[in-house]
């Protein structure tokens, strides 16, 4: 009797192999993924939004802290992100593993934007707040290792299109229509190409600045970005 048991135990686990992949297999585990990895980044992105929106110095909140360039830390704008949602990095985590949000402030005189202004509440001021992290390998193409199709539609659910949030990509400074004279950008899912100050892409803000990780001297082939600009009111 036991080998009975056995036998149709094998058997069952044999025709197992024979049943195919359920067709909505995508929908339920592979889509929901990757529109978590996009979602944080933008919940990042968004609760840090509100933090800089805070320090913001106007005529009714003059004693505000005003705006300053460099990363900023996730503890700073914890309180402004929804509920249950944390960016709490321990250890040593390597800065391809996270995402990562600066203050770049540039001077707006300079029509390419490439040139950084020492106060960031200047009234020539003008500032992006850029939220970065590298395309986890999970979602990269086997071929060229851009961000594959089911990273994409994500973006494109969750971000729409036409946005200011999208993957890098290289360009050229003397494309038509580079009025930044930048050399990356980022390729949204309108099918559009939004050209990043240059001074972002290989100023030095620090060891974590977006030039050392997807920029200039990256670490990453292709990251995720997603940016606000402020100026000074």
């Amino acid at each position: 009797m036991y080998l009975w048991v056995i036998l149709a135990t094998f058997i069952v686990a044999l025709a197992s192999f024979n049943l195919s992949v359920r067709p909505d297999m995508r929908q339920l585990y592979v889509e929901p993924q990757a529109e978590a990895a996009v979602t944080r980044i933008m919940l990042q992105h968004q609760g840090a939004a509100k933090y800089v929106e805070s320090l913001r110095i106007t005529e009714e909140n003059p004693s505000a802290p005003g705006f300053s360039q460099g990363e900023i830390s996730p503890d700073k704008f914890q309180d402004y992100l929804p509920a249950g949602f944390e960016v709490d990095y321990e250890g040593n985590v390597p800065v391809t593993e996270k995402n990562i949000t600066a203050m770049y402030c540039m001077d707006k005189e300079k029509e390419d934007l490439s040139t950084p202004i020492g106060n960031c509440n200047d009234s020539n001021a003008m500032n992006y707040l850029v939220t970065y992290g590298c395309v986890p390998q999970r979602w990269k193409s086997l071929r060229g290792g851009r961000p594959s199709n089911d990273l994409i539609n994500a973006i494109n659910t969750l971000a729409g299109r036409g946005s200011n949030f999208g993957y890098t990509i290289d360009v050229d400074e003397n494309d038509e229509g580079n009025t930044l004279h930048s050399t990356m950008a980022i390729f949204n899912m309108g099918r559009n190409v939004v050209y990043l100050p240059q001074f972002v892409v290989s100023g030095d803000i620090g060891e974590t600045g977006f030039s050392n990780v997807c920029g200039a001297n990256r670490e990453c082939d292709y990251c995720l970005v997603y940016f606000s600009t402020y100026s000074v009111r």
